[in-house]
């Protein structure tokens, strides 16, 4: 499944639930977003829920640079993204103004051991990293195959996967995992190590493969590599629609709920047709 990075791509929670706002175009019905995570989140100070900017820069900006970012690529419809704690002040606000909720949260967060035990790898089962171009393309092959009918997922060419990856905060490729079945590729797990924290960004097992504890193995090896490195804690976000038993794992490895943030969006038309 896609851990949302802030991301992965996306679809996570922004690092300043009040004050965030991000924007992005849409094209007939694909979806770029690529402002809408930004990193590891942290809840927002209380007076920032009521400030008297809040309209300007919850409505205004991101739903004017949404339109200033269709209108440079030549699109028909701008679609602005911004997010909000679970009954926060600005609903009523947002939803007045045509904005709406579409998608809730859940922010985790774990501590990271670097004498973790990991689960014995079963014979058949090669674990390795995924520091080469053709590794990382097998990575990209899993995590679409796995991703495929998830909520809002959009299906990318392996050059635009591993540019946008290699684009994002503190990407290291020795940090991809990828499980192999009997030599053919079977999960992949993406983390990256930020300044603060170890970031779990994508976790994924090929349908066939599921239930054999893949997905488990290559979490803890992630974490158990980020704590090596120094990171105290990892965090990753995933959204509560997801039915697949993402949290579970998680929750399973160590990982709790720290919070929840509601995605919101504004959509509007511009003047391209």
């Amino acid at each position: 499944m896609r851990v949302p990075d802030l991301s992965s791509g996306s679809k996570g929670i922004p690092g300043r639930l009040s004050a965030a706002a991000t924007a992005c175009a849409t094209k007939a019905t694909s979806h770029s977003c690529a402002g809408c995570s930004r990193g590891p989140p942290t809840p927002p100070p209380a007076d920032d829920l009521t400030s008297p900017t809040l309209a300007y820069h919850w409505l205004a900006l991101p739903a004017r640079r949404a339109q200033e970012v269709a209108l440079a690529v030549g699109w028909a419809t701008a679609t602005a993204v911004t997010w909000q704690l679970p009954g926060g002040l600005a609903a009523p606000a947002l939803r007045e103004r045509g904005w709406a909720d579409v998608r809730r949260f859940n922010h985790l967060r774990g501590d990271l051991n670097p004498n973790t035990v990991i689960p014995t790898t079963p014979p058949e089962v090669l674990v390795d990293t995924a520091t080469t171009h053709p590794q990382a393309r097998k990575v990209h092959n899993v995590l679409e195959a796995a991703l495929a009918g998830h909520w809002e997922h959009r299906p990318k060419t392996a050059d635009r996967f591993l540019a946008d990856e290699r684009a994002a905060v503190g990407h290291d490729q020795s940090l991809w995992f990828l499980a192999a079945v009997a030599g053919r590729p079977a999960a992949a797990v993406i983390a990256r190590r930020l300044p603060e924290q170890g970031w779990i960004g994508w976790v994924g097992t090929q349908p066939e493969h599921r239930g054999r504890g893949l997905a488990r193995l290559l979490l803890t090896t992630a974490m158990t590599e980020l704590a090596r490195r120094g990171c105290l804690q990892a965090a990753l976000d995933v959204d509560t629609g997801n039915h697949s038993g993402a949290r579970r794992l998680y929750e399973s490895v160590g990982f709790r709920v720290e919070y929840q943030a509601d995605q919101w969006r504004f959509t509007t038309t511009t003047s391209v047709r």
